[in-house]
């Protein structure tokens, strides 16, 4: 009776052949899933705060840009101590300078207003899983079967996949932003420099 147990236990060829590419796929969906996991911490995370980090930057010098002109107009129009000491002659009458200047603290400010816009932010970001967890384990559950698909692992990825190309246009919307105020910063701080030398 033991021996016909034993028959009955034993799997066959094809069963165990079944079960290892049953553990090897398990094993590759795993892989996957921890690869995407960790592509999403580095676009979601590192990325993110890498261009918080350039943004704050530029909003501290388009502030320093922005004070620093209006303390130059305060004291051309006032007593013109910072002038006389540094031994400037400016002509603020001229029409290069009045542009200069205006384009300078035009420019600064709006530097300023995209980088409070842009690291606030408009758009929700996406949860690396969409489906709720409850489900997720009652498929994994039914994955327990015969015929293995390992179903929630393979919808922890899709949605992870889906949640990095999300992250990945909002990063490039901010890589775009932030172009456009390292050039206002860059043309903001030129034309600061050459309102002194009129």
């Amino acid at each position: 009776m033991s021996s016909k147990r034993q028959k009955q236990q034993v799997p066959t060829t094809s069963e165990t052949q079944r079960m290892s590419y049953n553990s090897i796929y398990k094993a590759s969906l795993e892989s996957i899933l921890r690869s995407a996991l960790d592509e999403y911490n580095k676009i979601t995370y590192d990325l993110k705060n890498f261009q918080h980090s350039t943004i704050k930057t530029y909003l501290w010098i388009a502030t320093v840009v922005f004070a620093a002109e209006l303390a130059f107009y305060a004291d051309i129009s006032g007593p013109k101590t910072l002038i006389n000491f540094i031994g400037l002659h400016i002509d603020i009458s001229s029409k290069f300078f009045k542009l200069l200047s205006s384009l300078s603290l035009v420019l600064s400010m709006a530097v300023f207003i995209l980088g409070v816009d842009t690291m606030r932010g408009r758009k929700l970001t996406m949860r690396p899983t969409a489906c709720n967890w409850l489900l997720l384990s009652e498929i994994a559950y039914k994955d327990c079967d015969e015929n293995y698909k390992d179903e929630h692992r393979i919808s922890l990825i899709r949605d992870l996949d889906d949640a990095i190309i999300n992250h990945l246009k909002e990063s490039s919307i901010r890589g775009i932003k932030l172009r456009l105020m390292s050039l206002g910063i860059l043309i903001s701080v030129g034309c600061a420099i050459l309102t002194l030398l009129c």
